[in-house]
């Protein structure tokens, strides 16, 4: 294998000539990896946690903009507008319905986490369900 010289610096292997080598303070990857594109939802997500300043009893306050939202729908509701009035039941349905439901296996465990928690109840000692008081308790 031939080594060429390139003044004092010797060119080879791991060695590329200094003409090819990025220039000092220059990036390989000037313009970067490109940002993939947000989803609605994260958007959504950071949209409602900004802060807002709202007019209340106490004068201002500053809440999530969710928090707004569900105060100003409330509000409607109480000025007796029917839409509002039938969002805001609504809403409380489906939080009710999310809620009892969070007693139930979550919709995002593998059926292999299914598995594991399936052997850890088999095991001897082990009692996850809801236990009931002793019979000398009160």
């Amino acid at each position: 294998m031939t080594k060429k010289r390139d003044g004092d610096y010797v060119v080879g292997y791991g060695r590329p000539p200094n003409n090819t080598k990025f220039k000092k303070g220059q990036s390989g990857n000037p313009k970067g990896r490109p940002k993939t594109p947000k989803t609605v939802g994260a958007i959504l997500r950071k949209v409602l946690g900004k802060k807002v300043r709202i007019q209340g009893a106490n004068g201002l306050s500053r809440v999530s903009a969710l928090e707004g939202v569900i105060l100003n729908l409330a509000q409607d509701a109480l000025r007796k507008d029917p839409k509002a009035i039938m969002n805001l039941i609504k809403l409380a349905q489906r939080i009710e319905e999310q809620q009892s439901d969070g007693d139930a296996p979550s919709e995002d465990l593998t059926p292999e986490d299914l598995e594991i928690i399936a052997a850890f109840q088999k095991r001897p000692g082990t009692n996850l369900k809801k236990s009931k008081k002793p019979k000398g308790s009160r």
